[in-house]
């Protein structure tokens, strides 16, 4: 059992709308995930993150687990996004090549255990990031343009083994947040005496934020 919050969240209007504009629900399967926070997790489409305990990375989605190590324990990953997502029109202004750019995914996790029943921990990982960058001349540029948002979350945590039959933890996530949003006129352009690649609108915002997570295994 997991749970969740984050609080006091105060972006600007930049970041809050790219934030609205790139959330997506999560599939039950691997799907298309953005999060990738584990490749340990990864290689199983994340079944079972919350409960299996094999790497510190666990204590990133339940951080009861880290009771399950009787030594320290140090995770990393490094994942390399490469998306190859092409958008084909009816010609070459209804048409953009490689709108995700590729991108480098890094995080890491420590688990030190105090006695065989207090542990604690410290993550450093995305909760979610994503970018699209369509050609400045496409046709719907002004919902099409070049989109990216980036965050980092710092959680350290703790864990109690209560007994034998149940794990508590918990932890504070300290997470910095940017984002950028870049619009051109496109196919409206010539309605306003401009080309379709002329800018409409750049909004960029970054902010920190906190929050909690915790669990029981």
């Amino acid at each position: 059992m997991v749970g969740s919050h984050h609080s006091k969240f105060t972006f600007s209007r930049t970041a809050l709308f790219v934030v609205t504009t790139l959330t997506a629900g999560t599939a039950n399967a691997a799907g298309y995930q953005i999060a990738f926070d584990s490749v340990g997790g990864l290689g199983r489409a994340y079944a079972g993150e919350a409960a299996i305990g094999d790497s510190a990375a666990s204590m990133g989605r339940n951080p009861a687990t880290m009771t399950l190590f009787d030594r320290p324990e140090l995770s990393g990953s490094l994942i390399y996004f490469d998306a190859s997502i092409d958008v084909t029109g009816s010609n070459a202004l209804q048409s953009s090549k490689d709108t995700v750019p590729s991108n480098v995914v890094p995080a890491t996790y420590y688990v030190h255990p105090l006695s065989d029943r207090l542990a604690v921990g410290l993550g450093v990982y995305s909760n979610y990031g994503l970018g699209t960058d369509f050609d400045d001349n496409f046709l719907a540029g002004d919902i099409a343009g070049d989109t990216e948002l980036l965050s980092v979350n710092f959680n350290p945590a703790v864990a109690y083994k209560v007994n034998p039959m149940l794990s508590v933890g918990a932890g504070i996530s300290l997470i910095y947040a940017t984002g950028e949003v870049n619009r051109h006129f496109g196919g409206g352009a010539g309605n306003f005496g401009k080309n379709a690649s002329d800018p409409l609108l750049s909004w960029k915002g970054e902010d920190w934020a906190f929050g909690w997570n915790a669990g029981a295994w």
